[in-house]
């Protein structure tokens, strides 16, 4: 049976009343008063390479060997990678699976699949539902899922997918741990914005509606070159700039106007 701690601060003056889960990790137990939150979610944040892996794996194998039950559950690595990582630290993970103690879980996708639309985490939960009914699990890592939801290429559609799998997990009174890569740690970029996907989608179509106009097209990343922006006066994301004929104009918005472009675009599209 799991031993609980209170939370009362390092000087006694902290909040009451939080259920503390030991994460068996020679150090950080004291440093979290008594270890993670119980029936709550911890996130692990960091650039590559920090570790946040293997201190979550170190989590699931401490709790493991002293009789309770965790899930791996990975977006980023495969079985085998983990299982090699883990027997560097002198980790069994296969023994701990054939005794019930631990299952791993690898939700990763393969490089030659294809993408085609918009998807969600219901089957990943729908798995860990099933596998925590069936081990009787307390404990899951869920190491990388936003590697996984960046394919969806949307922010605000990323973190709705991180609120239901949060929301299953508490609902399910999880003790989890779940490894993240920082935003510092991943370039902000004008381009990714929505008028300006709208734009480069836009601009396909308008390739398709005059498909005998030829023109090539160099994307400027206001973020990424401001100083090229700058010379070349854009200051609006996005803008569309018509270097020939000359002289050059300067089109601004996500060009889903077709109309009011049409007439220029027409002129070439003449046989």
């Amino acid at each position: 049976m799991t031993s609980m701690t209170k939370n009362t601060g390092n000087d006694g003056s902290g909040p009451p009343g939080i259920d503390k889960n030991p994460t068996g990790i020679r150090g950080l137990d004291e440093v979290l008063n008594g270890g993670v939150p119980k029936g709550a979610m911890t996130l692990l944040s960091g650039g590559p390479g920090t570790g946040k892996t293997m201190l979550g794996l170190e989590f699931l194998v401490s709790v493991a060997m002293a009789g309770q039950h965790g899930i791996l559950l990975t977006f980023e690595e495969t079985e085998l990678a983990l299982k090699n990582y883990a027997a560097g630290f002198g980790w069994n993970l296969a023994e701990l699976e054939s005794q019930g103690l631990l299952a791993v879980v690898s939700a990763r996708i393969q490089p030659e699949a294809v993408l085609s639309g918009d998807f969600d985490l219901r089957g990943v939960i729908g798995i860990l539902r099933e596998k925590t009914g069936s081990m009787k699990a307390e404990q899951v890592l869920i190491d990388a899922p936003d590697s996984f939801l960046r394919l969806l290429g949307d922010i605000s559609k990323e973190r709705a997918e991180l609120n239901l799998l949060h929301e299953w997990l508490r609902e399910a009174g999880m003790t989890a741990l779940m490894t993240v890569k920082s935003r510092t740690d991943q370039t902000s970029s004008a381009q990714d914005a929505l008028n300006s996907r709208r734009a480069r989608e836009n601009l396909q179509r308008l390739r398709k509606t005059f498909p005998r106009v030829q023109f090539d097209v160099e994307v400027i990343d206001i973020d990424k070159a401001p100083q090229t922006a700058l010379d070349q006066g854009i200051f609006v994301n996005p803008a569309l700039q018509v270097l020939e004929p000359a002289p050059g104009i300067l089109i601004y918005g996500d060009l889903s106007d077709l109309s009011a472009l049409a007439a220029m675009f027409s002129k070439g599209d003449a046989p």
